[in-house]
């Protein structure tokens, strides 16, 4: 099968950025079988990204964003929004792929990203949207959290204007992707005349896999993520000062750890409060997340599938985690994970792990295989190659 994959950011690995993950670990199984020509949109300082896609694609080329004044961001942002139409770098695209399209040098063009989608008109080969979440419900979601009332407005606003884009671009798509059926149910409020399906998120079990030199320090617990995202941000905020406390009461020797990227000011302070610690930037995640004994997600925002989850999951950690950041995942509560719908049922169930190492023992390897089994990066790309023969097979059925 020729393939043309245009993603609206580099795609690469490893990555910490959920995006370039998604795209870049179904690439680098479905280049295995298929002939695919990737296209990047990149913003500077990304060439090193860039890279990673020439090691595995038939071609890799990269077409930067324009850097524009301000009259022309008010005019592409008028386009954008009013007509569905993405105009940066919309002339570099037409030129790169217009006559190959036009002649259907390709059997299906993969787009990565909501916004990438609005670069392109109609087309005369199959045409999937992969979006991962309903930009409306993050947008929604990041309204939600502790925000600042002025940001709360922007957010609100863009959600507006995000899903007036989502009901002009989505329909012009054989096939919209999602990570998680909550997004799907948004979309297809949104623009109902929009084919969705989810394809979940996978995960990395060779590389987020127990690490059985280290031995779990007892009652510690340890979160991940990109410490700049608003909801990530407010869940470190949270489990510092709302559920370690009440661990702390009980057991005065529990330690949290704080993992990730791009800490701001707020998030760097916890790590004043005794018994917290801060692993920032770190090169690898793996060894500060296999010392710890339980898994603490506690977000309480946001769309889409929780990659740390599963990558918790895969290093057989057991997990407690909030309803919502568990959406769509599809645990069984008790078995392969723990959920809480307030800091005290957080806290009790962090403290039933801490006085039951058997069953914190076992829920961790049973969370090992439920991950192995159904979110290996392979299965979901065999998934998405049945996905683009059906595409395939119904555009055929109508061009008859």
């Amino acid at each position: 099968m020729k393939i043309l994959w245009l993603s609206q950011e580099p795609p690469c690995l490893p990555a910490r950025n959920g995006f370039a993950l998604y795209g870049a670990s179904l690439l680098q199984h479905l280049a295995r079988r298929h002939e695919v020509d990737l296209i990047s949109f990149t913003l500077p300082g990304q060439e090193m990204a860039c890279a990673w896609g020439k090691g595995i694609c038939a071609t890799a080329t990269a077409i930067p964003y324009l850097r524009l004044n301000l009259p022309s961001r008010m005019s592409f942002l008028m386009n954008q929004f009013a007509r569905g139409r993405a105009m940066n770098p919309r002339a570099a695209l037409e030129l790169a792929v217009g006559e190959d399209l036009k002649r259907g040098r390709w059997d299906l063009v993969h787009v990565e990203g909501g916004y990438a989608g609005g670069l392109l008109g109609s087309m005369s080969v199959p045409a999937l949207l992969s979006v991962h979440d309903a930009e409306t419900l993050r947008l929604r979601e990041l309204a939600n959290c502790g925000t600042g009332p002025l940001r709360r407005v922007r957010f609100r606003l863009l959600e507006a204007l995000e899903a007036r884009f989502e009901r002009i671009v989505y329909p012009r798509f054989d096939l919209c992707l999602v990570v998680n059926q909550r997004d799907k149910d948004v979309i297809g409020q949104i623009a109902p005349q929009a084919r969705v399906r989810v394809l979940a998120n996978g995960v990395d079990v060779e590389y987020f896999a127990p690490v059985t030199s280290l031995a779990a320090r007892p009652c510690s617990i340890v979160f991940h993520g990109n410490l700049s995202y608003p909801p990530n941000a407010e869940a470190a905020t949270h489990l510092a000062k709302e559920i370690f406390p009440l661990l702390r009461a009980q057991r005065p020797e529990t330690t949290l750890q704080i993992v990730g990227s791009q800490a701001g000011a707020a998030v760097l302070a916890l790590g004043r409060i005794p018994g917290v610690s801060l692993a920032v930037d770190a090169d690898d995640l793996r060894p500060h997340l296999g010392a710890a004994s339980v898994y603490a997600c506690g977000v309480s925002h946001g769309s889409g599938i929780k990659n740390k989850i599963l990558e918790a999951m895969a290093m057989a950690l057991p997990v407690v985690s909030y309803r919502a950041a568990a959406s769509g995942i599809g645990a069984v509560e008790g078995r392969e994970i723990l959920l809480a719908d307030t800091a005290a049922e957080f806290a009790a169930a962090v403290e039933k792990l801490f006085a039951d190492t058997e069953h914190a023992r076992a829920q961790g390897r049973a969370a090992r295989e439920f991950v192995t089994e159904r979110y290996c990066w392979a299965s979901r790309a065999r998934e998405l190659e049945t996905i683009y023969q059906e595409m395939i097979e119904v555009r055929k059925q109508l061009v008859k």
